[in-house]
């Protein structure tokens, strides 16, 4: 009886344990199918053993992303000198990769501000008072609601520029694009950011080092030598101007210049950094704020001319639109930056969305710290591991046409609504200024003044282009964030007497 009592007890725990095993096993081989069904993402096939595509990568980022796409998909690995690189092309993964905490991702050496101002030491600590003090000072004053100051100093020396112009009302005299906004552009930026005293000869440098910037970037010997020469020579006018300028008063302050730039070299200054390391910040500074502006403007203003009847419609819609608005002209450097965002002047908008879409470049890099999951478009969910390189490819999301219909070509009204107004087509896809809080901070003034270039520029002159004007055309291998411009377009330029006149 004792006997048949202890079966019958050890019934319910015999059981308990063949559930227990089965549940085991149940559990296992679904984790194992999961494991399974996440893999690493397809990786570039190359014969070179730890070069890998290292090669075809630095001699044409654009081109090489652009190919594996379409051969791998919208996510892919590489082996980029011993280390793998995951490229990244789908809208929706790239969103989830912006909002990764630095715990996860963190920003790359590839795009740190040692090759841009010359650092040799102390590249870390520079890089992280860079990242995480100065830039959201700049984020902080070059918010709209916030960059009157700036706007109305630039506009003002914008317009000063195009005044000082020897372009009669009553004969053309030709320029090329590139020989007249770009020098117009620079010096109505530094003036309006650096002051009176910082020196306008830095101009040739500039252009130099922005020219060849994607070699110095990339590290390429050789090739380099010019922009390490004009760097040399800007980090050396930048350190006389702060020392000439800086005034001890209080915290201390830059005479003459923006509240934005004197904040940035007393946070630099600050954090212990030297007189020189802090020139050779501002450089960075200098070259972030310039190069991409200055390049979007010469691709907008490339494609208006290239089209007589773009530039006809072009012409008379801000010309109408400024006498709708202002007395004149010479009344916009007192508006407010916001006032731009009108429905009036959405072309203008619509253009540089479109061109930003067109030339912008793969410039987010970052380091994985921790291994995480993403899925691209095709459903396939896949791993990034734990010290991988991660490249957001936004330029494949431009030019692909299951987002936008005939990508290569470009449309002046591609982001207007069929009355007119801009309409936020593709948002999601259009991913030029970076995400989450990679987001360029200067992107609110940086499309302001390309608008307020368009505006002041075609309301000064009339243009005469070529009877067959050229397509503008790209050097995608010296681009850095924005593809350049390879297209000297020649225009004949006739003064206005007032923007209104007809």
């Amino acid at each position: 009886m004792l006997l048949q009592m202890a079966q019958v007890a050890l019934i319910p725990i015999l059981a308990l344990f063949v559930f227990v095993l089965v549940a085991r096993r149940v559990l296992l081989q679904t984790r194992t199918s999961v494991v399974a069904t996440v893999q690493l993402p397809p990786l570039v096939q190359s014969r070179l053993w730890w070069i890998g595509s290292t090669l075809r990568f630095i001699y044409d980022p654009s081109a090489f992303f652009q190919h594996n796409s379409e051969i791998y998909g919208s996510i892919y690995r590489f082996c980029l000198g011993g280390r793998y690189m995951t490229v990244v092309s789908d809208p929706a993964a790239i969103v989830k990769i912006h909002s990764l905490p630095p715990a996860v991702l963190i920003p790359f050496e590839y795009q740190q501000i040692h090759r841009i101002c010359g650092l040799a030491e102390r590249v870390r600590f520079i890089s992280d008072v860079f990242h995480n003090r100065i830039i959201p000072i700049s984020a902080s004053l070059l918010a709209k609601h916030r960059m009157s100051p700036i706007s109305t100093a630039f506009s003002t020396h914008l317009l000063a520029c195009f005044d000082s112009l020897r372009v009669p009302q009553h004969a053309t005299v030709q320029y090329q694009l590139p020989d007249l906004m770009g020098e117009c552009m620079y010096r109505a930026s530094t003036l309006a950011f650096f002051g009176p005293s910082f020196p306008a000869d830095t101009w040739a440098d500039f252009a130099a080092l922005d020219e060849d910037m994607s070699f110095l970037l990339r590290g390429i010997p050789l090739l380099d030598i010019r922009a390490k020469r004009a760097r040399e020579r800007i980090c050396r006018a930048m350190q006389a101007y702060i020392r000439d300028t800086w005034q001890e008063d209080g915290d201390g302050y830059l005479a003459g210049t923006s509240e934005a730039m004197s904040a940035m070299l007393l946070e630099a200054l600050g954090s212990g950094m030297t007189e020189a390391e802090s020139a050779r910040l501002m450089v960075s500074v200098l070259w972030g704020m310039n190069g991409s502006m200055i390049q979007v403007t010469q691709w907008c203003l490339a494609y208006i001319v290239a089209d007589k009847a773009l530039l006809e419609h072009v012409s008379d819609t801000v010309r109408l639109a400024v006498e709708r608005h202002f007395a004149d002209i010479s009344c916009l450097p007192a508006a407010d930056p916001r006032y731009l965002d009108q429905p009036d002047f959405a072309i203008l908008q619509s253009i540089v969305d479109e061109v930003l879409r067109l030339s912008t470049l793969t410039t987010a890099f970052r380091e994985v710290v921790e291994s995480f999951e993403i899925t691209g478009y095709d459903g396939r969910p896949y791993i990034v591991p734990k010290g991988d390189l991660v490249a957001l490819d936004v330029r494949s999301i431009h030019i692909n046409p299951v987002f936008f219909t005939e990508p290569h070509v470009f449309k002046a009204d591609r982001f207007l609504s069929t009355e007119g107004q801009e309409r936020s087509y593709g948002r999601r896809k259009l991913i030029p200024w970076g995400g989450g809080k990679h987001m360029c901070k200067g992107r609110h003034f940086a499309e302001w003044a390309v608008k307020t270039f368009l505006i002041m520029f075609l309301c000064s002159f009339d243009v005469e282009t070529s009877s067959h004007p050229t397509s503008p055309a790209s050097l995608s291998r010296t681009g850095t964030s924005i593809l350049r411009l390879d297209c000297s377009c020649p225009m004949n330029l006739r003064r206005r007497v007032s923007c209104t006149q007809h």
